[in-house]
């Protein structure tokens, strides 16, 4: 019987590599995954990815013949401005000189995240959609209800012909990869990532007596307030009150503390129902609100304001978080300051010891359109995330590798840039922004939430009632939404 299970086996790998010779688009190559002795990630495995096999029947949509594609024009916006705006425009310009189709993408750079957010809203509205477009996850879902306005693009995925193999899934770390699926609709797939940090300044921590990075919520709180206790102690009147950890409430970094403290209350899918009464959140807060009444977490002084990496260079704060495209600003201002500092970039220490790690970004998605138009869209972005594709946009940003291939791929990049190698291992399972059509009406009030718990006006003893005032205010901000 086994014996019959290999013949098989190895009789479908030979006609794959077969018809690879005859099929536009089918890829057999198989993906070489790194080794077990590899320090940055662990080899990847077909049940942590939500794969398929490609689809033996041809859906609709796909039932387009190459020559069809031939002097197809297909419009695609994008928010990247400087270095990444020029990597994307240099890719198209290459997709359009070398796709064996005849396919012709005609680019649209937008002004940021804000502008694409604005023009493409409208767009929706006058029912003129650019053909693909790339964005942040949550963009992409809010556009994406209450109506299916992208394809779904588990059809190309899954294609025999034009999608992925289980295999070139699996390359994908697991947590980038599942990011842009709701209610079983691929709605996009992923384009570029970074992860939320906390800058440390390893230099100074040691000469505070502490050996190593914090690995706990504890040892976080233990070093910052060291940290705050040596500034107060100096004979400098402009560094007075700071020290520990250098205040952020953006929702990035309130959701990294939430994840840290095991917190993953989130809705599902397109639910409503928001609710942030947990154990998990009162503890959460219970720790940043003791971390800022100790004096060991501050505010940037409006006496004398500088850029976080400004703030970090001149040992104002022993710690800051932010996401890894600082990492480059951080250098350029240890040099401002003449800072010889060794520094790193670590993910939130969990009160369990377990590492925090968020990860959010960009995802390609293909608005509905006729079926040429929608495959010439789907076959740009599978060869963007052909490895060699791939790294030229992680160059230019210095943003997250999508997948293990990357990785191996990176070696000369990754050389001299610790900070940014270091945190790749965590990317597997890392943690994502809720996948939720509400999101970006919910995340403002959580916003609001954490600066006025790490305010001087706030009551500890109002902890326990924060969830729910946050809850009921979430509830009456979806209502109000049209």
């Amino acid at each position: 019987m086994k014996t019959r299970v290999l013949l098989v086996v190895v009789a479908i790998f030979i006609l794959l590599l077969v018809l690879s010779q005859f099929i536009p688009g089918l890829q057999t190559t198989l993906v070489v995954t790194p080794s077990s002795e590899s320090a940055l990630v662990r080899t990847p495995t077909s049940s942590s990815v939500l794969f398929s096999t490609p689809t033996a029947s041809i859906p609709n949509g796909l039932q387009v013949t190459p020559a069809a594609l031939k002097g197809i024009h297909i419009s695609f916006w994008y928010p990247w401005v400087g270095k990444m705006g020029d990597a994307i425009s240099g890719l198209i310009a290459d997709f359009n000189k070398t796709n064996p189709y005849g396919i012709t993408v005609e680019e649209r750079r937008l002004g940021g995240e804000q502008d694409l957010w604005e023009q493409v809203s409208q767009s929706v509205l006058d029912n003129a959609t650019p053909n693909m477009v790339v964005a942040p996850t949550e963009q992409l879902v809010a556009w994406q209800s209450p109506q299916q306005e992208f394809v779904d693009m588990n059809d190309y995925v899954f294609s025999a012909t034009y999608g992925l193999t289980p295999m070139q899934q699996s390359d994908f770390f697991s947590s980038i990869w599942n990011a842009d699926v709701m209610d079983d609709i691929r709605f996009g797939v992923p384009a570029t990532r970074t992860g939320q940090v906390l800058f440390y300044n390893i230099t100074w921590a040691k000469e505070l007596g502490f050996n190593s990075p914090p690995t706990t919520a504890a040892d976080f709180k233990s070093q910052a307030c060291a940290a705050a206790h040596a500034n107060s102690s100096l004979q400098q009147k402009k560094k007075f009150g700071t020290g520990g950890w250098l205040i952020d409430a953006g929702w990035q970094t309130d959701i990294s503390w939430l994840f840290a403290f095991d917190f993953n209350s989130y809705p599902k899918n397109g639910s409503s129902g928001f609710s942030f009464e947990t154990n998990q959140f009162e503890n959460a807060q219970s720790f940043l609100r003791d971390l800022f009444e100790k004096g060991c977490a501050w505010y940037p002084q409006n006496n004398n304001p500088q850029t976080p990496q400004a703030y970090f260079a001149g040992r104002f704060a022993l710690f800051y978080s932010g996401d890894l495209e600082q990492i480059s600003s951080q250098f350029g201002a240890q040099d401002e300051a003449n800072s010889k500092d060794e520094w790193a970039v670590i993910p939130f220490p969990g009160e369990d010891g377990h590492p925090a790690f968020l990860v959010h970004g960009d995802s390609y998605a293909v608005f509905l359109s006729t079926p040429e138009d929608q495959l010439a869209s789907w076959l740009f972005i599978r060869w963007m995330e052909q490895t060699e594709n791939q790294i030229k946009l992680i160059e230019a940003e210095g943003s997250l590798p999508l997948t293990y291939s990357a990785v191996q791929a990176l070696t000369d990049y990754s050389n001299g840039r610790t900070q940014w190698e270091s945190v790749i291992q965590y990317s597997d399972n890392a943690g994502t922004p809720p996948n939720n059509a509400y999101w970006l009406e919910v995340r403002p009030v959580l916003e609001d939430s954490f600066t006025m718990l790490l305010s001087p006006q706030y009551l500890t003893a109002n902890i326990p009632n924060m969830a729910k005032v946050l809850d009921a205010t979430i509830q009456d901000v979806l209502t109000q939404k049209p």
